[in-house]
């Protein structure tokens, strides 16, 4: 639940800075959290 709170939040806010700097919104593929496994060091 936190992840899809956080993710949904990252994605609001590169939407908004997107609209006010005039930069191309990011791809549906961009848009997808990458998850390593982040216990391998």
């Amino acid at each position: 639940m936190f992840m899809s709170y956080a993710q949904t939040s990252v994605l609001k806010v590169i939407d908004d800075i997107t609209n006010d700097k005039g930069v191309r919104a990011l791809t549906e593929a961009e848009r997808k959290p990458i998850l390593n496994n982040i216990f391998v060091r």
